[in-house]
């Protein structure tokens, strides 16, 4: 790894109908330092290139631990076994602000998170009674409400810790 790179591990608990599943991410990171173009700009805005950073996370690896009753956990892992990719991208960049405030800094955040799971046909009919379109949706919300509740602290955190660097 260079000087800029690093590799995190993060633990996270996911709740799904009738299963806790325990998440471990491995997660490349990346500081990347623009350099100053030196052009002027019109002087009416601040959006000149400061040579602020830009940080990138990319998943290298995602292991997945459910716990619950023993044929949901047995279910669970019949499923997963089909996961096709799980891929996610995260760039956070600081640029000035614009307008009035050119001795601030804004962070723009860019996210991209993809599961792509197929399912036979048998693995569907095994299951009676079970509305998949409905346990997508919950699938969906629980991964999104888990986002929400672990990156907005993250966010501040890292605003934070810039704000006393700098």
């Amino acid at each position: 790894l260079g000087s800029n790179e690093s590799i995190i591990r993060i633990k996270t608990n996911l709740s799904m109908p009738g299963l806790k599943i325990l998440t471990i991410n491995t997660i490349g990171a990346k500081l990347l330092l623009e350099q100053s173009s030196g052009e002027e700009g019109d002087g009416a805005s601040c959006n000149l290139d400061t040579g602020l950073p830009e940080y990138q996370f990319t998943l290298l690896e995602s292991e997945l631990i459910p716990e619950g009753a023993p044929p949901l956990v047995w279910l669970f892992n019949k499923l997963i076994r089909f996961r096709d990719t799980t891929s996610s991208f995260t760039r956070v960049r600081a640029n000035n602000a614009s307008g009035v405030h050119c001795d601030k800094v804004k962070f723009t955040t860019e996210a991209r998170l993809e599961t792509r799971i197929q399912i036979p046909r048998k693995g569907i009919k095994a299951l009676p009674g079970v509305d998949v379109a409905k346990f997508e949706r919950q699938g969906s919300k629980s991964i999104q409400k888990l986002l929400e509740k672990e990156l907005e602290p993250a966010l501040n955190e890292f605003r934070d810790a810039y704000a006393r660097y700098y």
